[in-house]
């Protein structure tokens, strides 16, 4: 993506504003993705912590209060979703060939040679990044499709432009969302195409990139078959695919997450700290609590302790 934002600003200082629609779109959808994920993975790592991750000394309940509001502000994001879904629908219902569109929309294009099946046929094939992208792709044109065949039938019915917009935008918001998916791993791919990466880095980058399609591939299943491009066969080669990926790249979890370098004192967690000594950091940090500073507390001998003396 920041190759793409790199010539889109070269292009405006030299007076070419074409690229704008496309980089607002895109900006637009990656947002309101990006908030949605990181705010539902948070919580997911705050219940897979189980108890102690609702304490304060896990650092999650700061990181969500802190992140929670990204889904709005700046932006709220349905409303940025149906902004990249009107772009989509403008492209799609214009007809262009793919040599008339943006790359990240040229499945749009009406010389798109779509398939009517993936012909995946082990988990080895559904190793290949380019048909799971082929896959991405298909599905964020099906879901493009069933939004604006909705719109038409809405407009069809005698309703105006905005209200045919209005009674279709759960369509639209799901197509937006697909096509956001696919732009990831697209440029999850380039990406590692690019930088010529080390044998080792690249080969867990690959992993990485691969668990992030198998997972949503999984997750949004329905979509990748509604038309029968995918089968529930292709889906159960993708679970076989996710879990054995998620076994491999737990052996580099740590070494991913330390590589970004994040000081103890940032992180300000017992849970997440480097040395990994979790319960004595919780204990050190239940001991620095305020309340804990007496080892017997003032409501004690206040109330309970005339509660617990016998009666004579």
């Amino acid at each position: 993506m920041m190759m793409m934002f790199v010539q889109v600003r070269g292009q405006i200082e030299e007076g070419n504003l074409d690229s704008l629609p496309d980089l607002h779109a895109t900006s637009a959808g990656l947002k309101a993705i990006s908030a949605e994920i990181s705010n539902n993975g948070i919580e997911v790592c705050r219940m897979a912590c189980g108890g102690h991750g609702y304490s304060q000394a896990s650092g999650l309940p700061h990181l969500y209060v802190n992140y929670v509001p990204a889904n709005t502000y700046e932006g709220e994001n349905t409303v940025l979703f149906l902004q990249t879904a009107r772009y989509l629908n403008k492209l799609y219902s214009s007809g262009q060939p793919m040599s008339a569109l943006p790359t990240n929309v040229c499945y749009l294009a009406t010389d798109y040679p779509g398939h009517a099946s993936c012909g995946v046929r082990s988990v080895d094939q559904l190793s290949d990044p380019h048909l799971q992208l082929e896959a991405f792709r298909q599905r964020a044109r099906r879901m493009v499709g069933v939004a604006s065949s909705a719109y038409q039938r809405a407009l069809g019915r005698g309703l105006t432009q905005p209200q045919a917009w209005n009674s279709t935008t759960v369509d639209w918001t799901v197509a937006a969302k697909a096509h956001c998916y696919y732009v990831v791993l697209k440029s999850f791919n380039d990406a590692i195409e690019a930088k010529g990466l080390s044998p080792a880095n690249d080969v867990i980058m690959r992993k990485l990139c691969s668990l992030y399609a198998m997972y949503w591939m999984v997750q949004s299943s329905g979509e990748f078959m509604t038309d029968g491009y995918m089968t529930p066969y292709h889906i159960s080669l993708a679970r076989s695919l996710l879990y054995s990926l998620l076994a491999e790249v737990r052996k580099e979890a740590v070494p991913l997450v330390d590589a970004f370098d994040v000081p103890d004192e940032i992180l300000n967690s017992a849970l997440g700290r480097y040395d990994g000594d979790v319960y004595t950091h919780l204990y050190q940090w239940a001991q620095r609590a305020p309340r804990n500073k007496k080892k017997v507390h003032d409501v004690y001998h206040k109330y309970f302790k005339k509660l617990l003396k016998p009666k004579l």
